[in-house]
């Protein structure tokens, strides 16, 4: 099974990750936990890199994150699911259906056929919120600069409900389950 958590910066996708672990850990299955961007390609840092100083909407960091998304899928989870163990992803092709407008919601899609998750957890947050925990952190990337403002912050939570009903309207394999804001 595959398993996804979606939704902005610092809504909660570690943390939930831990929950569900302990939650898919009653089905006896080895899991396994990965992250996007995946630090084990070169790729990775590269991306890390780029979301510091520079737009999330890039030809660049989209040709970047797919690289790093395809030896991901090749080299981890798709071996990993053969192999009938759950995997459980912070973040895959969705969060580039959001940041990556330019590409077009159906094009990023097209180009991430058919490593489709059985389930997406797609998390959201209130704006005040994400301002009290971004307040807390150093360090801040472009993005996490950008959605300070309300009507940027609003937009990309629409487009995450927006991605995942297209996702889930052209996959009849993938389920979307909301989860509101955690504590």
């Amino acid at each position: 099974m595959y398993v996804v958590v979606e939704g902005q910066d610092l809504v909660g996708k570690s943390e939930y990750i831990k929950k569900l672990v302990k939650l898919y850990a009653k089905t006896g299955k080895e899991i396994i936990t990965v992250t996007e961007p995946f630090m084990g390609h070169p790729t990775g840092q590269k991306i890390r890199d780029f979301l510091k100083e520079k737009t999330t909407n890039s030809d660049e960091l989209y040709r970047l994150y797919k690289e790093n998304r395809d030896y991901l899928w090749h080299s981890v989870i798709r071996p990993a699911l053969e192999a009938g163990k759950i995997v459980i992803s912070d973040r895959n092709f969705v969060s580039s259906m959001v940041y990556q407008e330019s590409m077009g919601m159906m094009g990023v899609l097209g180009h991430n056929n058919p490593n489709h998750p059985d389930v997406i957890y797609l998390l959201s947050i209130s704006h005040e919120t994400y301002l009290k925990r971004l307040a807390k952190k150093k360090n801040l990337e472009v993005i996490e600069i950008e959605l300070k403002d309300r009507e940027k912050f609003d937009r990309k939570a629409r487009r995450y409900r927006e991605a995942c009903s297209l996702l889930q309207r052209v996959s009849n394999k993938t389920m979307i389950i909301p989860v509101g804001e955690l504590a």
